[in-house]
């Protein structure tokens, strides 16, 4: 955990005192990647079954619109995943298709009952 007086980092979330905050009080938070992570994702060459491939790129896109209140920070978060699962041996048609449909629309953002 890391502490300062503007914002919080905790486990894989960032919390801190934003463009929101001046506004409406509001903290923004978004996905924390530490800086000794390697991102040794999956490699598509592995055995496993072609739906834990699509699973585990769809639930990482859904966790960083989750996590980010920013859309901006979620698409941020989207496209470096994306880059690197390229250099994992996955093709930008596979990522595409299992992020399709996905919205980048963030919890902030979500319509209210």
């Amino acid at each position: 955990m890391e502490i300062s007086k503007t914002e919080v980092t905790y486990l894989d979330l960032k919390i801190f005192k934003g463009n929101k905050f001046q506004t409406s009080g509001l903290l923004d938070t978004k996905v924390y990647t530490k800086p000794t992570e390697t991102f040794q994702y999956l490699d598509r060459n592995s055995a496993h079954p072609l739906a834990t491939f699509k699973g585990f790129i769809k639930g990482e896109v859904l966790r960083y619109a989750r996590l980010c209140s920013n859309e901006s920070d979620s698409l941020e978060k989207r496209n470096s995943f994306s880059e690197k699962l390229l250099t994992r041996n996955y093709s930008p048609e596979e990522i595409a298709s299992a992020t399709n449909g996905l919205s980048l629309q963030t919890k902030d953002e979500s319509p209210r009952d």
